[in-house]
């Protein structure tokens, strides 16, 4: 009797187990870009965004396009996840890299995976723990970000861990997928996430500077961790913009969510020439660490501005 208690209590033990492996791989999946080019296992819950026309970066050298954007956003497990695809030539992503790292206090570093190099840039401020990585194909651009508030965390391990590029030699890939293997969506298949768009112009309320930098300490509420800005994307002026010379401040109030994207625009005042679209996408590919209260995420609304000046 106390034989087939014993095993009656392993085969609970372990049938527990296997409900818990099979819950936490459901709670996976596996995106893989539409060229095949290289696939990465994310949260079964995100933000997705999409967008054919997309955005531009200039530089001194000139104006560089990125198009068929696809963006997605998680939070899981206190730890920010996301992924960004655009059709662009390297030159737009070395703009992007240079200007998310202009104050130059991260750590950057290169990884070599087969026939693709990933730049890397590791930043450790105020108590966050974020990692950047930048890599491109001959017509695509792909940024991944994975971040905490304290240091790295089994969620951020995984999903960095996760990355496998189809043209890699099986014997230097390091990266390998989970066991058991999670259900594999094409990236453009993913369900769109509504994003409101308010364009009707609200009177201009006292700018609200709480969400802040990176870089900058911001005051805590007992029991309550602010919203932390880690990467605050600066849009480019438009050559219709250059050549009429519009200039000025666009301001946005934006939903920062619990969810770890930005689920709401509204417009607060505008400027034309493209640079409101400008200004939009800037805001939509903010990276942040959701506002906490008693260790839960809380969305919140805060306004950010977007200055042009032609010099």
């Amino acid at each position: 009797m106390k034989n087939k208690f014993i095993l009656t209590l392993f085969g609970i033990v372990l049938f527990s187990t296997l409900i818990n492996a099979q819950n936490q791989t459901a709670d996976w999946i596996r995106v893989q870009s539409d060229n095949g080019e290289f696939s990465i296992e994310v949260p079964a819950e995100y933000g997705f965004f999409a967008d054919k026309d997309g955005f531009s970066v200039s530089f001194n050298s000139g104006t560089y396009f990125l198009q068929q954007m696809k963006m997605l956003n998680a939070f899981r497990e206190k730890t920010l996840i996301s992924v960004e695809s655009y059709r662009a030539n390297k030159s737009a992503l070395d703009i992007i890299r240079e200007r998310d790292n202009f104050r130059k206090e991260g750590e950057s570093s290169e990884i070599k995976r087969g026939d693709f190099r990933i730049k890397q840039i590791v930043m450790r401020n105020n108590g966050v723990y974020s990692v950047r990585q930048y890599f491109n194909s001959k017509n695509y651009v792909y940024i991944l970000t994975a971040a905490s508030r304290n240091s790295e965390t089994p969620t951020l391990r995984r999903f960095l861990d996760s990355l496998i590029f189809k043209f890699t030699d099986s014997k230097t890939n390091q990266a390998t997928p989970s066991e058991p293997q999670v259900k594999t969506v094409l990236i453009s298949a993913l369900k769109l996430t509504a994003i409101e768009i308010d364009t009707n112009l609200k009177p201009l309320p006292k700018p609200d500077n709480s969400a802040k930098d990176l870089a900058v300490p911001t005051t805590k509420v007992e029991n309550s961790q602010p919203v932390v800005i880690l990467y605050k994307p600066p849009p480019s002026f438009t050559e219709a913009a250059r050549m009429t010379r519009e200039q000025g401040v666009i301001r946005l109030r934006l939903d920062f969510s619990r969810d770890g994207y930005i689920s709401k625009i509204a417009i607060l005042n505008s400027l034309k020439e493209g640079l409101l679209r400008q200004g939009v996408f800037a805001a939509l590919r903010i990276k942040f660490l959701p506002q906490e209260k008693d260790g839960e995420p809380q969305t919140v609304t805060k306004v950010v501005e977007y200055s042009f000046d032609i010099y």
